[in-house]
């Protein structure tokens, strides 16, 4: 027998399904139970009835009530179209449709399969990068480059050359890198807080609009792994000093501060060149970082790494719900640090490489 749904909202009236199970089964009201002989076959007659459904046939044909809509056993008696080739042509064509149907799940489930390959594969670039194996040959052919402990020396003078922090300017802390793995020779680790130069800044909440007047204020959606989409706005009122203040700028590093998801928060991306002035939201924090770094390319490429993900996991916390990071934590967070030209390359390479993966999540989408 089959159970044809005869009571729903407009849209899901007619789905039907074969019921096949042994045992006592009962059904409620908003279910027409449909029983054949012999020769008609009750998968045939059932996937009529949802390729009819599929259609939007009930949709058209079904009686609209408040809320939601029927159609009563005489109509689907009666009305319905409905063929009836010969039973072992039913058979046939049903046996078919499954085989097409199993064909399709199979399908699907590589599709999946590679997602999650592709998935495993970024990750494995991401580590590759900051544990330096995507550049092994490169140091073998450059062995005398500047370490990264020079480097270093350099952003910190620039951080205390253009500090714009209230208050007496502190060093960053030391860190303590006994749990995390050994890096290359000429690599080092720095807390975040040592390529700032000038503190961390919270995005603001005010409520606002879709439509303007009002400063364009970014809404957390907006933020990508390669940057912002810039049409993910609303319109806030907000003076222009403020404005100018909370203003989004090329290279400026943002991350997402509090999400009700833990593997959301503490998402990062650099914003590219905004078309127009706008400014964040209260749920990002403002990271400026040195110029000796570039546009934040090395700390926007190595961001989602797991090496740094789960430190930043470690930091979070979560109240009502929400999961949230602070300031004081997302500064402690240890970033690897290789040479200079040595980022370069890095960067580049882990672009090539995810290009490809892009390309194919692409095609496995399409």
């Amino acid at each position: 027998m089959l159970l044809f749904n005869n009571t729903n909202s407009p849209e899901l009236i007619g789905k039907t399904t074969v019921v096949s199970a042994a045992g006592d089964w009962g059904f409620s009201n908003h279910m027409t139970r449909v029983v054949f002989s012999e020769t008609m076959s009750s998968k045939f007659a059932a996937y009529q009835l949802h390729y009819l459904w599929m259609r939007g046939y009930f949709l058209h044909n079904c009686v609209k009530h408040v809320n939601q809509a029927s159609v009563s056993s005489s109509t689907l008696a009666r009305a319905v179209p409905f063929v009836k080739p010969p039973r072992p042509q039913q058979d046939l064509i049903v046996a078919e449709i499954e085989k097409q149907f199993f064909r399709l799940d199979e399908a699907v489930a590589n599709l999946k399969r590679v997602k999650a390959n592709l998935k495993r594969y970024k990750a494995s670039v991401l580590k590759a990068a900051v544990e330096g194996k995507l550049t092994e040959d490169w140091r073998k052919q450059h062995p005398n480059v500047e370490p990264a402990s020079k480097l270093l020396e350099r952003i910190l003078s620039e951080r205390r050359m253009k500090w714009n922090g209230r208050g007496r300017y502190k060093e960053p802390a030391k860190p303590d890198t006994s749990n995390l793995p050994p890096l290359p020779k000429h690599w080092t680790y720095a807390p975040v807080d040592s390529f700032l130069i000038e503190p961390m800044c919270n995005g603001i909440s005010v409520k606002g609009s879709m439509t303007p007047p009002g400063v364009p204020a970014l809404r957390l959606n907006a933020m990508t792994e390669t940057g912002f989409d810039y049409s993910k706005v609303r319109y806030i009122p907000i003076d222009a000093a403020l404005a100018k203040e909370l203003e989004v700028k090329i290279g400026d590093f943002f991350v997402s501060r509090g999400n009700g998801s833990l593997r959301l928060v503490g998402r990062g991306t650099v914003a590219q060149i905004p078309p127009r002035q706008c400014v964040f939201p209260d749920t990002m924090i403002r990271l400026r970082i040195a110029v000796a770094m570039g546009t934040s390319r090395w700390i926007s490429t190595i961001w989602s790494a797991e090496l740094i993900r789960r430190q930043i996991e470690k930091r979070v916390k979560t109240t009502a719900g929400i999961w949230k990071i602070s300031q004081p934590e997302l500064g402690s967070i240890l970033l690897p640090v290789p040479p200079e030209a040595e980022q370069h390359r890095i960067v580049a390479e882990v672009e090539r490489h995810l290009s490809v993966i892009e390309e194919l999540e692409a095609a496995v989408e399409a």
